[in-house]
């Protein structure tokens, strides 16, 4: 057992340090049953430490777990496992649903707008709460982690490659309802992931594909893929994840970023990215500084941030009606972007100033920064 566990930490260190990489994401950590005196993901992370002290580059480790247990990311001297961050899944699964998407399988525990605004407000859903999909209560309160802490995405590689046909957001959801669902993720407080292609829609599926040379195998994993997809009710045969047609059928389109659809939905990745990094309440990844208000009847959420003298209001409609959403500070509010806009192919530019409400477009969002007099 010492043998294996030392070749796995070597494993990881090898990537740091022999092939430079900034960051490594440790799959599914709560299959990791260790007993001992010192918990593996702990040992790991005083070793790369020490790396990083020996050398000018810094290394992060992130955890995917499916467990809202903060002890993953809570520091060494505080008695956790020290990981920099960790995926939040349930960010996902509440923007999803908030979006109109299924309520199946694991996506039965959420309430949509409810829970996407407690996730911005406490990054875990589930923090002490019953789960009915799981049957017992669930998670632990993370008022104390920064924001750097939990990454966010409205898709990722298990979300889209688990579903039976690989579907991406571009083939589940309208033109408009992806742009709001990638600025719902991109002005969270906290770290947000893009999935390889979201950025310009890429319409290939990303299907779940293997290479194994073991007949057994290959067939327990498609037994295991059939079996998975019964509790999300999927009609049809999956693909074969042994074929090379999967595998092909699921390659990004390089060249798609330049036409059409994709070339604004490219050009409105890069615009919010750039606002996202000009714009300090945005940026700075302060947990303390924003308040969430959301309207299940209209379909509206209403996130605000602030840092020192800045503060701006990110209005969403996940609605198919125009809805009129009222500010909580009455002032001068200027807007800064729009998704509705019709330079993203959107109905409406929308107002240049507000003083008490926001008018905002079916499946948008229409960000204001507060003026000073």
């Amino acid at each position: 057992c010492d043998g294996v566990r030392e070749y796995f930490i070597e494993n990881v260190l090898m990537w740091f340090r022999d092939y430079k990489i900034d960051a490594l994401r440790l799959d599914a950590v709560h299959a990791i049953k260790d007993l001992g005196p010192k918990h593996i993901l702990r040992e790991i992370k005083e070793r790369v430490d020490a790396l990083t002290a020996d050398g000018e580059q810094a290394h992060y480790l992130i955890t995917e777990l499916d467990l809202n247990d903060n002890k993953f990311i809570n520091p060494l001297e505080k008695g956790g496992y020290g990981m920099d961050a960790q995926w939040i899944d349930e960010f996902h699964h509440a923007l999803r649903v908030a979006a109109g998407g299924d309520k199946t399988g694991y996506y039965s525990d959420f309430d949509g707008l409810k829970h996407l605004a407690k996730s911005y407000e406490d990054a875990y859903v589930y923090d002490g709460q019953y789960s009915p999909h799981r049957k017992k209560k669930f998670g632990v309160k993370a008022s104390d982690n920064p924001g750097k802490q939990f990454i966010v995405f409205s898709q990722n590689h298990d979300q889209v490659g688990n579903r039976m046909l690989g579907e991406r957001s571009s083939e589940l959801f309208s033109f408009e309802m992806q742009k709001l669902m990638a600025a719902a993720t991109l002005v969270s407080p906290y770290l947000p992931m893009l999935f390889m292609g979201e950025e310009w829609a890429e319409s290939n599926p990303f299907q779940y594909f293997v290479s194994h040379t073991d007949p057994d195998l290959v067939e327990a994993v498609r037994k295991g893929r059939k079996a998975e997809f019964a509790e999300f009710h999927a009609q049809g045969e999956a693909p074969d994840p042994q074929s090379e047609e999967t595998f092909k059928q699921s390659k990004l389109q390089w060249a798609q970023h330049k036409a059409g659809k994709h070339a604004v939905m490219f050009q409105y990745y890069k615009t919010l990215i750039a606002l996202r990094k000009a714009t300090p309440a945005l940026s700075v990844l302060n947990r303390r500084n924003l308040q969430v208000q959301c309207d299940e009847n209209k379909g509206t959420l209403s996130l605000y941030r602030w840092h020192e003298t800045q503060q701006v209001a990110c209005i969403m409609n996940f609605s198919d009606k125009q809805q009129t959403v009222a500010l909580t500070a009455k002032g001068r509010w200027k807007k800064i972007f729009n998704s509705a806009a019709t330079e993203w192919q959107g109905p409406n530019n929308g107002a240049e100033i507000i003083e008490a409400a926001a008018t905002v477009q079916p499946a948008s969002i229409i960000i204001y920064e507060k003026q000073h007099v």
